[in-house]
């Protein structure tokens, strides 16, 4: 039997030096997700009513692969496949590294002075972008874990960011209704768009980079050349707020939306290709999350009703339904490594599922 009690003196003289309380309890969970798996599980269980983390749900859902909590909600993901990591940005501002396979803490890289918002990987997946409602967009080195650049000058939360397909620049949309292009180099502003008039909650650059699209809460979402100050083309059909947008390898745009839809966009004409009600109409019906798989034959929903569904991208008919979170789906990925992919919930958790194989 291991020895918890010891373990916890050893852990609390360890962090004892962070005086306050939410640096005790980081420092606490960074050590106890360093641990092997049992005692790990005995030493949440010990600490969750000190420190305020929630202990590890053992239930599995149909489907489900693995599951494993995070020490907080869960309110953004992004994937590294040649890392074999997630990234995973926190509603208490904390920002942590996940193994893909295990889903077991691989490091805690530091945190926002209020909730995350978005996390992205850079291309070569040596940056991490992370944006929050403390106004900041914050890079961080991937190898080193520790954070490089702090970008301020948006008005309000900074709802997404990504990093742009020229080198040294990142862009970033939020509260204040505005997208900014920044030189990380010299951490300046460099260009800034202010076409929208709402929060603009999703950013999308095209596969060959010379597009960006943005969506708003309006239902707005406008196509631009984003090296040039106008806008390509301008969509509004969604009855409620843009959430995700993915561009297809065939040129044509994909949504989602709080009005429970997700819809195909043909970007020459404008006009609206598909239309899915993926999920309920109503507010218990949002998709929060969108993502489609490498090859582009199965996209997934995350929502507001607490679960996740499969698509085939082709007819876009339904092939699996899944439960088991059991608050709102903010966040999903593909696996690039094999037939499965990840959701993250307000309830603390990530979960991996398998994919329903092709007939």
């Amino acid at each position: 039997m291991p020895n918890t009690s010891m373990t916890m003196r050893n852990l609390h003289r360890r962090c004892i030096g962070d005086r306050d309380r939410n640096g005790y309890r980081d420092c606490i969970e960074n050590e106890v997700h360093m641990l092997q798996p049992r005692l790990k599980t005995l030493l949440l269980l010990s600490v969750s009513a000190i420190v305020g983390m929630t202990p590890p749900i053992e239930t599995r859902a149909d489907g489900e692969i693995v599951l494993n909590n995070m020490g907080g909600e869960v309110t953004a993901l992004d994937l590294a496949p040649a890392l074999g990591q997630i990234a995973v940005g926190r509603g208490d501002g904390v920002v942590v590294l996940a193994d893909a396979g295990t889903l077991e803490l691989a490091a805690m890289l530091g945190r926002h002075e209020d909730g995350v918002l978005s996390v992205s990987f850079s291309a070569d997946e040596t940056q991490l972008a992370s944006t929050g409602l403390d106004e900041t967009v914050r890079l961080w080195d991937v190898e080193t874990r520790r954070q490089t650049t702090e970008l301020r000058g948006h008005t309000g939360g900074v709802w997404v960011a990504r990093f742009a397909p020229v080198p040294g620049i990142i862009v970033s949309a939020g509260a204040d209704a505005t997208i900014r292009l920044w030189d990380i180099e010299t951490q300046t502003e460099t260009r800034r768009f202010t076409d929208h008039r709402a929060l603009i909650r999703c950013l999308q650059f095209s596969p060959d980079g010379k597009l960006l699209a943005s969506g708003d809460d309006s239902g707005l979402i406008i196509v631009r050349e984003w090296q040039r100050d106008e806008p390509v083309i301008t969509l509004d059909r969604h009855e409620g707020k843009a959430r995700q947008l993915i561009f297809l390898p065939t040129g044509e745009l994909v949504s989602s939306s709080s009005d429970g839809t997700v819809r195909l966009w043909d970007l020459e004409s404008g006009q609206q290709i598909r239309k899915l009600q993926a999920h309920t109409i109503g507010r218990h019906g949002k998709v929060y999350a969108l993502a489609f798989n490498s090859d582009f034959t199965r996209f997934v929903t995350g929502s507001e009703d607490t679960t996740a569904k499969i698509w085939d991208a082709s007819t876009w008919t339904l092939l699996g339904h899944y439960k088991g979170h059991t608050q709102r789906i903010s966040a999903a990925e593909f696996s690039a490594a094999d037939a499965s992919f990840y959701t993250g919930s307000l309830d603390g958790t990530i979960r991996k599922w398998r994919v329903p194989a092709t007939n």
